[in-house]
């Protein structure tokens, strides 16, 4: 392998490595964006289940109309709360999913130039191997023709 073509190719893999250490950092960043969403959503879950669980014993107990109203006010307000964040969640999801495909992407290259390398070493090995066989030949060739004009 040429020094110009190895240079090429290790400079190649060099910003793949970087490109693939950068897309497992967004990965990551996008895993703990989705985790905090996720553990919102279920905090607002929670709370309303709280919330609807505090309205059904207060309603056994008797509730004036208005406080009635207002417990189903703020019990929609809950829910749209609760919609938006499963709509943040689902954001986040998709953005792992697009940040996965990223960094397994970014893998498929890095290997590739690393096969790239090997292919040219081994090509290389090769034809140093080809050139020893060849000076050998040479070599033994001479030999056996001083040997026949010393005859």
């Amino acid at each position: 392998m040429t020094k110009q073509i190895s240079s090429a190719i290790h400079t190649l893999i060099e910003i793949a490595i970087k490109e693939s250490n950068q897309a497992a950092e967004a990965l990551g960043n996008a895993n703990k964006l989705l985790k905090e969403s996720e553990k919102n959503l279920n905090m607002l879950l929670d709370y309303r289940n709280d919330y609807t669980n505090q309205l059904a014993q207060n309603s056994q107990k008797g509730l004036f109309a208005e406080s009635y109203q207002n417990f189903q006010s703020f019990l929609a307000k809950l829910n749209q709360a609760i919609t938006g964040q499963q709509a943040v969640v689902e954001t986040c999801r998709q953005k792992v999913a697009d940040q996965r495909k990223y960094w397994q992407e970014c893998e498929r290259k890095k290997l590739s130039y690393g096969v790239l390398v090997t292919q040219a070493e081994t090509r290389a090995h090769r034809a140093e191997l080809k050139k020893d066989q060849k000076l050998m030949d040479e070599h033994a060739l001479r030999q056996s023709m001083k040997k026949a004009h010393s005859r």
